[in-house]
């Protein structure tokens, strides 16, 4: 914002009298300070000052500006809309060469995706350890009966008849 005072002079000692809470459909980020996007006789508009954010969804915000000028008390709202200045839109209509998903999207769908993948990780997982229980159960039979195998082998030639020697 750009702040004059009466005489139409730039006021270019704010210091950090001022504040700004940005408003967007209930939710409010803390204060922010302006801060002179502008150095005296350097570079920049005298008077320019800004507070930095990025809003990350199209659609109407609100600028509640609190402090001093002056020595002058400020409270003041300002929203975008059609009678001020412009909301905030979606930035895919200038994206090039490729339309990229705003975050907000990717979050969206990371909110729907993620239960299913989780399900799926899940039935994957109980799956491998039905196979694996399935496995070792076959194991240990077959482990019991080349065990009885082995015993009854051992028996015969214990037990099974002698020849006689000629």
């Amino acid at each position: 914002m750009f702040l004059h005072d009466a005489s139409d002079k730039p006021v270019v000692d704010l210091g950090d009298t001022l504040k700004v809470e940005v408003g967007y459909q209930g939710q409010t980020l803390p204060a922010l300070t302006m801060q002179p996007n502008f150095e005296v006789g350097e570079f920049g508009i005298p008077g320019d000052y800004r507070a930095f954010f990025f809003p990350t969804r199209p659609g109407t915000y609100s600028f509640h500006l609190t402090g001093t000028i002056k020595g002058r008390t400020v409270d003041e709202t300002f929203t975008s809309g059609p009678s001020t200045f412009s909301d905030v839109e979606d930035p895919s209509g200038v994206e090039f060469p490729v339309k990229d998903p705003t975050t907000g999207e990717l979050t969206t769908r990371l909110d729907r995706e993620l239960p299913r993948v989780t399900a799926t990780a899940q039935a994957q997982a109980t799956a491998a350890r039905d196979r694996a229980d399935g496995a070792r159960t076959l194991a240990l039979v077959g482990i019991l009966v080349g065990g009885v195998g082995l015993v009854a082998g051992v028996a015969g030639i214990v037990f099974g008849p002698r020849r006689r020697r000629t």
